[in-house]
């Protein structure tokens, strides 16, 4: 892990492989606010869930309720951490298909409102 000062405005980008249960996530996030780092990111990205080979078999509503689900716990507890920190949903990078490269590093633009990300290296 980083030292906490080196994720001073920070970006968190975040993505679950596959369709783990919601705590795992959520324990994650947890462990990140316990120890004082949730609060030092100024923003978090997370990647749009994968539809594994059980999502194929399931409806697209099913699909639909399994985001919204996450990301109602995501924000949950991010909140009872960090009540500023703006968090954008649904972003096509980690194990999604198709996927986008996530570069790390270089400057990163969000924009929550239209839920945007530009970057610059």
């Amino acid at each position: 892990m980083p030292e906490k000062s080196d994720l001073d405005g920070a970006i968190l980008a975040l993505e679950v492989a596959g369709t783990p249960p919601h705590f795992h996530i959520t324990n994650f996030l947890t462990g990140l606010g316990e120890r004082k780092m949730l609060q030092k990111f100024s923003a978090i990205i997370i990647g749009l869930p994968q539809a594994t080979a059980s999502w194929k078999e399931s409806s697209k509503k099913k699909r639909r309720e399994y985001r919204k689900y996450q990301k109602i716990r995501i924000k949950q507890k991010v909140k009872e951490y960090t009540r500023d920190t703006p968090i954008l949903f649904n972003f096509n990078f980690g194990h999604i298909t198709p996927n986008i490269p996530l570069p790390i590093g270089g400057e990163v633009r969000l924009d929550p409102e239209t839920e945007s990300i530009s970057l610059k290296f």
